[in-house]
């Protein structure tokens, strides 16, 4: 199979994914989109026919297996929802955010985020300390997941992969994005409406 990238974006406190991967195919989602997934069992085949040895006996009893295995799939479930901050009105206030979807996988994969300006509230000059984190309802032991990321500024979120280990028989875990916005330590920012876009790239990581 061909590479899967699958990107999502979404604005206004925006946080981007973005999806690619070695065997699945191109798959890209834009922001403002709201899509609702139903739950997902599919073969990826129809099984392959069993040819039996011939009958040359009345007591003759041939027996034949096939079997099939899922093909390579990563997806998310859809974007993430927009992330918008409470108002800062004191020099110390540090609002966070938080929203959740599903990434669909059958393999390990690895998570990394932009760490360009992009990712960074900003009102045409002035910006804000801007921080992510990353989370997972499974360990990657137990269940699909991986460890937690703790609050990281955006410059340096995910410089070093977050692994996302697959279990068997468990082909799905609950990525949740975290946002946080602070004042830098003295100053005060201009008042006004502040901008980021996050973009995460899922690849399809060693098995």
């Amino acid at each position: 199979m061909g590479m899967k990238s699958l990107i999502i974006a979404v604005l206004c406190l925006i946080l981007t994914v973005g999806v690619m991967a070695a065997d699945p195919p191109d798959d890209t989602a834009t922001c403002a989109v709201s899509v609702t997934v139903d739950n997902i069992m599919e073969w990826s085949a129809n099984f392959p026919a069993i040819a039996l040895a011939t009958m040359t006996t009345q007591a003759a009893a041939p027996t034949g297996t096939q079997s099939i295995t899922p093909d390579n799939i990563m997806e998310w479930s859809a974007n993430f929802p927009a992330i918008a901050l409470t108002t800062m009105t004191t020099q110390s206030a540090a609002p966070t955010g938080t929203q959740s979807i599903t990434l669909y996988t059958y393999g390990n994969v690895n998570i990394t985020a932009d760490n360009t300006n992009a990712s960074q509230l900003t009102k045409t000059t002035d910006t804000l300390v801007t921080s992510y984190s990353l989370t997972y309802d499974g360990d990657g032991v137990t269940a699909t997941g991986g460890s937690s990321v703790g609050y990281t500024v955006y410059s340096s979120f995910l410089t070093t992969a977050s692994v996302v280990k697959h279990i068997p028989l468990d082909g799905a875990v609950v990525v949740t994005l975290s946002v946080k916005a602070e004042n830098d330590s003295g100053k005060v920012t201009d008042a006004g409406d502040y901008d980021a876009t996050q973009t995460l790239t899922v690849s399809w990581g060693s098995q």
